[in-house]
């Protein structure tokens, strides 16, 4: 069986049926996505500051730096979902493990299971044949 990675400077030895099924430039990974148009968290955050800010005669920053404030006292406190949120947002949440017990269903499992089983056999029925001629040589001197 050929070796299907290629390793360069560029792909630093990613398997080429993934490179080549990968999107082409310009094409999206996610079609069905974020609608046009719709405002990203942050963007929300300080449109919501603002509005905040003029009705309380100061500004978004000023307002920003109290609720920073006031999540640093929770925090001290020993309440840190204000920081996770805002970690969580900015920075995406951490990876969790997940313990599964239980079947898993793997999209085309089945028939490479089968494929596999028909290679084996393959291989099993040459070696009996290889044997059998092997020791019919041996009988036959």
């Amino acid at each position: 069986m050929e070796n299907k990675v290629e390793k360069t400077s560029k792909n630093k030895g990613l398997n080429k049926e993934f490179l080549e099924n990968q999107w082409k430039k310009g094409e999206s990974g996610n079609p069905d996505g974020r609608p046009k148009g719709t405002k990203n968290w942050s963007t929300v955050y300080w449109e919501a500051l603002e509005k905040l800010a003029d009705k309380n005669d100061t500004t978004p920053e000023e307002l920003n730096l109290e609720i920073l404030q006031k999540g640093i006292l929770l925090a001290r406190k020993g309440d840190f979902r204000f920081f996770k949120d805002i970690q969580d947002r900015e920075y995406g949440s951490a990876t969790q493990n997940i313990k599964h017990e239980g079947d898993i269903e793997i999209h085309g499992a089945k028939e490479m299971t089968k494929k596999i089983d028909e290679i084996l056999n393959e291989d099993e029925n040459i070696s009996n044949n290889l044997e059998t001629k092997e020791s019919n040589k041996g009988n036959s001197e």
